[in-house]
């Protein structure tokens, strides 16, 4: 029996944080939430056909609405789901990033630090079983997608693109997508002088992904109703002041008034960047970011920091009508930007190989770039934390890669 666990202790692992997370996620089930309106949708539609009608009426997002539609008629089958779906999720990201490093101890951090960073009631904004399946399920996809896709076998790239299809029906992984496959396709092409075909056809599908989201017939219905319903000044705005609006929100969220999920993951980044500074005796950007993190700290505890003009600012005013012209937001904008370039900067001179450092920014830019593309929508301000699924994910890997560095260091100092 014992070496029964030896064996498949890592196996054991993945069931078990699985088992906890879709336990968990249980609880939360009969919340009120969009599962209700789509139980009624399924009294009239078909699975091809309401993916095919919703479409044209209101979201691109095709299968993502037609698994929506089959979960909220059958708890089980989401139940079952969702539990096989984490299994797989840890196995594949486990397999992309350590499969070639003396890491092994860390495949048991990841699960861990996955149920720990992403509870369940992070997704219960739109109700849980709509929430997870229209942005935990991408995220899934997009790990399946680029494992099979690293793979050499012609079946495996081939399953590999088409789980990416799925993933990119969601607008916002479209985009991150798009981002970090480009940058893979022209390292790809850069470092060994010929083309990656599979690499190629991926990118290809992520920005007919992003194409889709823009021009969907749907997606235009949706966005004018949201403009009549949050947000009836929205047209009048110029593209620059509903990404200055997103900006200011995004950081906010992140760095002052975020949800606790979205929050827990900014203290465990800064915590990580902290300890392997201490580690490789980089000083200054220990200083820094334990600078940045007590005024985080000092922040939640209601003293005066960096961020009370912050607070201040979009407390006197409506956010809506914030203008990016204003002298009075010239703060956030250099104080938010600081901290960003700090983070980033620090990132970057904590890896040894910048092949690494560079790569590990793209995928958190891709993550934050995709957030900020909530700028094109209306919902700006009411679509909540879930919209952060891109950005979180990022950081997630961010943490990961910077915890291997961690421990090749420590490996090095041996």
């Amino acid at each position: 029996m014992l070496q029964f666990f030896k064996k498949y202790y890592l196996s054991i692992t993945y069931f078990i944080v699985s088992l906890l997370f879709t336990l968990q996620s249980i609880v939360y089930i009969n919340n009120r939430g969009d599962q209700t309106a789509f139980a009624n949708y399924a009294k009239e539609f078909g699975f091809f056909e309401f993916a095919y009608r919703r479409y044209f009426t209101w979201s691109s997002r095709l299968l993502i609405e037609s698994i929506t539609l089959f979960f909220s008629t059958s708890y089980k089958w989401f139940d079952i789901t969702l539990f096989l779906s984490t299994c797989l999720f840890f196995y594949c990201f486990n397999q992309l990033f350590f499969e070639d490093k003396n890491c092994k101890s860390l495949l048991y951090v990841t699960p861990i630090l996955f149920l720990i960073l992403f509870p369940s009631p992070f997704f219960i904004g739109a109700g849980l079983i709509a929430t997870i399946t229209n942005y935990l399920f991408p995220t899934y996809a997009t790990v399946y997608a680029w494992y099979f896709i690293s793979r050499k076998s012609k079946v495996a790239n081939v399953t590999g693109i088409m789980i990416l299809i799925f993933a990119v029906m969601q607008e916002q992984f479209a985009l991150l997508n798009t981002i970090i496959l480009s940058y893979f396709f022209v390292y790809y092409c850069q470092k060994n002088k010929k083309f990656n075909f599979v690499l190629l056809i991926s990118t290809v599908i992520s920005f007919i992904g992003v194409g889709s989201a823009l021009f969907s017939p749907g997606n235009a219905v949706r966005k004018l109703s949201n403009i009549h319903y949050w947000y009836p000044e929205f047209p009048k705005l110029s593209l620059s002041t509903k990404f200055f609006q997103a900006y200011i929100e995004t950081n906010h969220a992140l760095f002052v008034d975020g949800e606790k999920t979205i929050m827990n993951f900014m203290f465990l980044l800064l915590l990580v960047i902290i300890f392997i500074s201490l580690i490789k005796k980089k000083y200054i950007i220990t200083f820094l970011n334990g600078a940045i993190t007590y005024q985080l700290l000092a922040n939640k505890l209601g003293l005066n920091t960096i961020f009370s003009a912050c607070i201040k600012l979009l407390t006197d005013f409506n956010r809506k009508e914030i203008s990016y012209c204003s002298i009075s937001t010239i703060y956030p904008i250099l104080i938010y930007g600081i901290i960003l370039i700090l983070m980033t900067v620090s990132i970057y001179l904590l890896f040894t190989n910048k092949v690494t450092a560079i790569t590990t920014l793209i995928i958190l830019a891709a993550g934050y770039i995709s957030r900020s593309s909530i700028a094109l929508s209306p919902t700006l301000y009411a679509s909540g934390a879930r919209t952060f699924m891109p950005l979180l994910f990022s950081i997630f890997i961010v943490i990961v890669m910077l915890l291997i560095e961690l421990l090749n260091t420590k490996e090095g100092i041996k």
